[in-house]
């Protein structure tokens, strides 16, 4: 595998012990995001009732909410704004994106929960959202329609691409979305699962170039260095350096014990360099890996 040689391998221990399933909670359902805010409370996305339930970086039990997503719960993101931090949904059930307070509160929804769109129109099983600086945001959609739609922050819609295919812009599955603004790029990454690829676009929807060796990558999320982390449906975790190249795989696979990484969906990382890894199929779990070099 292609190294960079100022790159050392990171290393990363399970800890078996964070994180307690809530009272009267006997087993998670699909967890299909994690989240962390700036002060490492870690908010976790399941596919069942309580559909939010929040953690401290120790893993002690902070609070339950959310039953609105429990049928649809898919991605999750925390961004800090102007006067705070907030949460936003892609609910794949409902076809909408949710604007949240950090307890809950719902503050806007886009898209009418329940309704389908027609073919090309938002949403038909949106998958998850992401931001630019200014606040413009693009929403992958995702099970249904194999679209990426870009958003202008009063939420006007400003442009939407994609079809059926295996072509330049074009998807299979588009599962996620992210933002790059690393040296000053401006680039989406675009998780074409089924296509086993992440395609890269200007902000504008113009392909650049694609990203391959992958098996059915499903989400992603970057560290303060700089080196982005892919989950992989079907492997582990693919590790780029900030110049996009691979520099490091995490194998991946059952059975469901503790410490293996098996079905990985939705990732995030704290401020001391750990990871939380949520699992759906028959991983189904949330997971914190300690970083020990």
């Amino acid at each position: 595998m292609p190294t960079s040689s100022a790159y050392v391998a990171r290393q990363y221990v399970h800890d078996p012990a964070w994180g307690a399933l809530p009272e009267g909670l006997a087993d998670w359902a699909y967890v299909p995001a994690v989240a962390v805010d700036s002060r490492d409370r870690v908010y976790v996305n399941q596919r069942g009732a309580p559909s939010i339930v929040v953690y401290s970086r120790t893993g002690e039990l902070l609070g339950t909410w959310g039953d609105q997503f429990a049928k649809g719960a898919h991605g999750l993101q925390v961004r800090q704004e102007a006067d705070g931090e907030y949460l936003y949904f892609t609910d794949v059930a409902r076809h909408c994106v949710v604007k949240c307070t950090l307890d809950g509160r719902e503050l806007w929804t886009l898209g009418e929960p329940g309704r389908v769109g027609a073919p090309g129109e938002p949403f038909n099983r949106p998958t998850s959202v992401a931001f630019t600086p200014e606040g413009d945001f693009y929403v992958s959609d995702g099970y249904g329609n194999r679209r990426v739609h870009h958003f202008d922050p009063s939420l006007r819609l400003i442009r939407s691409w994609g079809e059926e295919g295996t072509g330049p812009g074009q998807f299979s599955l588009v599962h996620h979305v992210w933002f790059d603004t690393r040296g000053g790029k401006r680039r989406l990454w675009v998780c074409d699962r089924q296509n086993n690829r992440i395609q890269i676009f200007t902000p504008e929807g113009e392909f650049i170039e694609e990203k391959t060796d992958l098996r059915r990558p499903n989400n992603t999320w970057v560290d303060p260095e700089g080196f982005l982390y892919v989950t992989e449906l079907d492997a582990g975790l693919t590790i780029f350096d900030p110049n996009d190249r691979v520099v490091q795989k995490i194998p991946g696979g059952g059975p469901r014990v503790p410490g293996n990484i098996w079905k990985p969906h939705g990732i995030w990382g704290d401020s001391h360099g750990a990871l939380y890894i949520a699992e759906v199929e028959d991983g189904h779990r949330i997971q914190k890996f300690n970083r020990a070099g």
